[in-house]
């Protein structure tokens, strides 16, 4: 099954869709302190679901045109009703349908983990990244706190899925629906910025989210919910250091 046809039947699983959490909040902070120039004349999200993130993100930093790519066609078409420019494109393989240093701002949220081949997308932002243009990038981080001691009790890292049918073969506690398994490839904290830096980035600022910015969790379900408040005074602690945290947010522009 090809990935396209898993993300159309993820979109169908999760009917109420995407929401503005911490984490989107946060990116928009990044954002707002390293954007040297304002407003911002075109943004881009790369994996932009039904364009609700992109148009917030955009009027935060108040940009003239909002683009976006999503592998699903259905999801492009949803951020078109939005108002975003939106194409399909899968990032894995297909070269981003814009002119060189076309984007001053690019947010790029929980996407890489799910590739094939990042590096190829990387290339493709930097070739579409202005000079003096933001790109923020989120994704799981390996080395979260939550993984070192799934390891070490003998349980799979949480972010890792096995297979695509069985993603939560040998996990704990917090647990992917089953049948949209599509975690590929991930980062640790510094494997993160290292990478980032080989492809010609500066890291201007790297740092941590912890469960709650990521999921805002009164609206995850129950069985994710309930064992929160547990392990929540833990979460606070670790995330203050942004190689424990559960999830990495990192600013980069153009070496």
């Amino acid at each position: 099954m090809s990935l396209e046809v898993q993300y159309e039947e993820q979109r169908l699983a999760v009917p109420e869709g995407v929401f503005v959490s911490g984490r989107i909040r946060k990116a928009a902070r990044l954002f707002s302190r390293h954007l040297a120039c304002r407003p911002v004349e075109r943004f881009l999200d790369i994996g932009c679901g039904e364009g609700k993130m992109a148009v917030y993100l955009a009027s935060t930093i108040g940009s003239r045109e909002v683009y976006g790519v999503d592998i699903a066609p259905s999801y492009a078409e949803d951020a078109r009703g939005m108002g975003v420019h939106a194409e399909q494109v899968d990032v894995d393989h297909e070269a981003l349908p814009f002119p060189d240093g076309h984007f001053t701002a690019i947010f790029c949220g929980e996407v890489i983990e799910h590739l094939v081949d990042p590096d190829h997308l990387l290339d493709e932002i930097h070739r579409v990244l202005a000079p003096q243009g933001v790109c923020v990038i989120t994704t799981p981080n390996l080395a979260g706190w939550h993984n070192r001691i799934a390891l070490l009790l003998g349980f799979q890292p949480f972010p890792e899925d096995v297979t695509i049918r069985y993603p939560n073969a040998g996990k704990l506690l917090f647990r992917s629906r089953e049948g949209v398994g599509l975690h590929l490839r991930l980062f640790t904290h510094r494997a993160l910025k290292e990478v980032l830096r080989r492809h010609n980035f500066v890291v201007l600022q790297a740092t941590g989210i912890r469960f709650s910015d990521h999921f805002e969790l009164d609206k995850l379900p129950g069985r994710w919910r309930a064992p929160y408040p547990i392990v929540r005074p833990l979460d606070i602690l670790m995330s203050r250091f942004p190689s424990l945290s559960p999830y990495s947010v990192v600013a980069v522009k153009n070496r």
